[in-house]
């Protein structure tokens, strides 16, 4: 008998996938060998604490409805090997991607580590069409692409924050 498989990378489609849901928090969860660790439309919800790895995105976000609440919160997650391209050096991926997303907060996470060479990874957080986030307080290491934006923000300014700095877990709490 012929084997059938996801796809053509031995990869589930994705671990989550919800549409037009109101999740509440993930927290806590490893996402590993999937195509999308979530993959959502129209759905809110907040991740914590969570790891994903060797994906093509952790995390994909689209929100179709601007007049619709579908913020989110990501924080203290860990992302490594996406897109994980080593056998398609021509994938593109990212950490966390939001398409149309408003109010959205980035925070705390680590993209990326010292030993992963950068080839292996894409961007860390790609928006597109995004306004008001919030992206602060992020360690990025061996990424092609920290943060990538593009057409975000409404025509009176509105756009979004990135700041830069370490992270506020030990041992840098401490820190004056």
């Amino acid at each position: 008998f012929p084997v059938t498989i996801a796809n053509e990378t031995q990869r589930s489609n994705a671990a989550i996938w919800a549409q037009n849901q109101k999740i509440g928090r993930l927290a806590y969860d490893t996402f590993e060998n999937k195509e999308d660790g979530i993959l959502t439309y129209d759905s809110k919800y907040n991740v914590l604490a969570c790891v994903f790895s060797n994906a093509i995105n952790g995390i994909s976000i689209f929100n179709t409805n601007p007049f619709i609440d579908r913020n989110h919160e990501i924080s203290k997650c860990t992302f490594d090997l996406i897109p994980n391209n080593a056998t398609d050096p021509d994938a593109e991926g990212a950490c966390i991607r939001i398409d149309g997303g408003m109010f959205d907060f980035v925070h705390d996470n680590t993209f990326g580590t010292e030993a992963t060479p950068q080839t292996l990874n894409d961007h860390g957080i790609r928006m597109t069409n995004a306004s008001g986030f919030r992206i602060i307080e992020n360690n990025f290491n061996n990424l092609r692409t920290g943060v990538n934006i593009s057409e975000s923000g409404y025509e009176d300014g509105e756009g979004g924050y990135v700041g830069a700095g370490l992270s506020i877990d030990p041992p840098y709490r401490d820190w004056e």
